[in-house]
């Protein structure tokens, strides 16, 4: 478990809040997040990183690479859970009789039946494209203000962070000022010549006497 936490920490957290601390507009970090993620949702595996970079290319300054490329990443949990709604939606689009799906029929399909397996991973990527732009938009609206409190976050501890170095910093130039000042007018003193030329001419007097 702590080894999980450690990686995780590494590969999602660390970057995520670094790409928050960069100042990006929580409108585009959102709309970076869904639509990579999304794509991460494509029930055809290993084919949404190319997806992922070739939207990146496309809409170039649109989007925030970075975390669109986190985002794809962190959708492959997600991903291999949903192939199963985006097949049942595909077959309810089309009209078409569902696909029998278990341990042993997935197995008996992907071996004795290939055309029935690709059919359905068809009808799971027509399901995915069909839901594709809705959850996009839902995920960008429901991603945007949550980043936006993040940031105001981050942005005020970082603010609060540097007014406590800048009030310490003035303390000790106040305290040094202070001490200075404290020596030079303990040597500036005019009661310290006098002070001197009185005990000279009382030791003066006790040698008299």
């Amino acid at each position: 478990m702590e080894g999980f936490k450690g990686w995780f920490k590494r590969k999602v957290a660390d970057p995520f809040w670094s790409y928050l601390k960069q100042g990006a507009e929580p409108r585009v970090l959102a709309r970076s997040a869904a639509v990579g993620f999304n794509i991460g949702l494509c029930p055809l595996v290993g084919v949404s990183t190319g997806i992922t970079v070739v939207t990146l290319l496309i809409t170039r300054s649109l989007l925030h690479g970075p975390m669109t490329i986190l985002a794809n990443f962190v959708a492959l949990p997600a991903d291999v859970a949903l192939v199963l709604p985006f097949m049942r939606l595909g077959e309810l689009l089309l009209g078409v009789p569902q696909l029998p799906v278990s341990p042993v029929s997935i197995k008996d399909i992907i071996f004795n039946h290939p055309g029935d397996a690709l059919k359905g991973l068809g009808h799971a990527i027509l399901g995915w494209a069909v839901c594709f732009p809705l959850s996009t938009w839902i995920t960008s609206l429901i991603l945007q203000p949550i980043f936006a409190i993040l940031q105001r976050r981050l942005q005020r501890g970082r603010t609060d962070a540097l007014e406590v170095l800048l009030e310490e910093d003035a303390v000790s130039v106040s305290s040094g000022c202070d001490d200075r000042s404290m020596r030079r007018s303990g040597s500036m003193s005019p009661m310290a010549p006098m002070r001197g030329r009185s005990a000279r001419g009382q030791s003066a007097d006790d040698s008299i006497v």
